[in-house]
């Protein structure tokens, strides 16, 4: 089974098809080749947002057959695939041996760095915001209880700063998540501790501000 034709879609303009005005699809996105028996399959060359074949993402670097019905998606177009390959038919074969286009390194190593910071920054404002909890519900871990979420915080307090960076990591981490969209579970772990640490701080700002002085059990 030899390739007969090979066709690479992204955001740069070395592909064969190139669509530098969808800011979800990267710039070396993924590549439909056909074979020489009519069967066709799809790679996913490690796109930030990846890409979908009938409603479904498919595993990156690793080739999927497809059939001539299925839907493939990236960025935030559905590709007309089967058409492209119909309008290629006289394009010259290309080499078996160099199937590959030239990904770019910098795709996966700058999606690779948002993961890490999203999952670094959603962790470190989950840790802060248990710390406080744990502060004021565990007295030294007496465990006396001083009252249910009464904090008395004020602006110059310490733990009022911590609540503070608390908000801020997690919101920055989701913030991170979904302007630069990794797609792999390091990120989405990130974003869904950024949630609660910044929700739990949130509570914790607003009540340490209502509150006027600490009600002890």
């Amino acid at each position: 089974m030899a390739p007969e034709k090979v066709i690479t879609y992204g955001r740069g303009e070395q592909n064969e098809r190139s669509f530098p005005d969808d800011p979800k699809m990267s710039r070396v996105h993924c590549q439909i080749i056909k074979f020489d028996d009519g069967t066709y399959q799809i790679i996913d060359f490690g796109s930030a947002n990846g890409t979908g074949v009938n409603g479904r993402y498919i595993k990156p670097n690793e080739p999927v057959t497809l059939q001539p019905t299925d839907i493939v998606r990236i960025g935030e177009r559905t590709l007309r695939w089967m058409d492209d390959f119909s309008a290629t038919e006289g394009d010259p074969k290309p080499d078996a041996n160099n199937l590959q286009p030239p990904v770019l390194p910098s795709d996966n190593k700058t999606n690779n760095l948002f993961a890490l910071l999203t999952f670094i920054g959603g962790v470190v404002s989950a840790s802060i915001s248990l710390f406080i909890l744990i502060y004021f519900f565990f007295d030294g871990g007496s465990f006396e209880v001083i009252s249910f979420f009464p904090l008395y915080l004020k602006y110059e307090d310490p733990m009022m700063i911590l609540t503070i960076v608390a908000i801020l990591l997690g919101v920055g981490s989701i913030v991170v998540k979904m302007i630069t969209r990794p797609n792999n579970s390091l990120a989405k772990i990130g974003m869904l501790l950024g949630i609660i640490g910044a929700a739990l701080a949130s509570v914790f700002c607003i009540l340490g501000l209502l509150a006027d002085e600490i009600v002890s059990f």
